[in-house]
């Protein structure tokens, strides 16, 4: 009985330790001087190197062909718990073109001012992309490009199109 009682009290103690250390974290403590001012760190200094200009990809897959231009795409650090750190790495992409084609048909273009891209770009989503072709098409809330499992999946406000890529 004894045991279990110590047992309970050391796991205790570890919980609101535990709890402690993420309360302090998540909010600082205020600084009671109103002379310190604190600003958002700029995206330059959380920028990796090295990064590319005036890139262009093309990928085949399956009957589709793939075409990806972008104006600059550089390697981004990701956010661990709170924290930038080098360990999780993003690509961003600027001014991103991204083509599909079917048999040399153009079947899709859109363009997006700033994509942030995984860390083995096995998935290109896009949220909210300008269409540029096919004109009739209607404003995606949504478009996933997903290079494994050859699909293309566009989510609209009230449903979602799966477009098979493999045949």
């Amino acid at each position: 009985m004894k045991r279990e009682i110590k047992y309970l009290i050391i796991g205790l103690f570890v919980l609101c330790a535990t709890g402690a250390i993420l309360y302090f974290i998540t909010h600082p403590l205020k600084d009671t001087d109103n002379d310190t001012t604190f600003s958002k760190v700029p995206g330059r200094l959380i920028e990796l190197g090295p990064y590319a200009k005036n890139i262009s990809l093309t990928e085949n897959i399956g009957t589709y062909s793939l075409n990806i231009n972008a104006q600059r795409l550089f390697v981004k650090k990701g956010k661990f718990l709170v924290f930038n750190t080098a360990l999780k790495k993003k690509y961003v992409m600027n001014n991103l073109h991204l083509s599909l084609y079917k048999n040399g048909v153009k079947m899709l273009e859109i363009f997006k001012d700033k994509v942030i891209l995984d860390s083995f770009m096995r998935t290109i989503e896009v949220d909210n992309p300008q269409i540029l072709y096919p004109l009739n098409m209607s404003q995606p809330k949504k478009i996933r490009l997903e290079k494994q499992k050859k699909q293309l999946i566009i989510y609209y406000p009230d449903k979602t199109d799966i477009w098979n890529l493999a045949n």
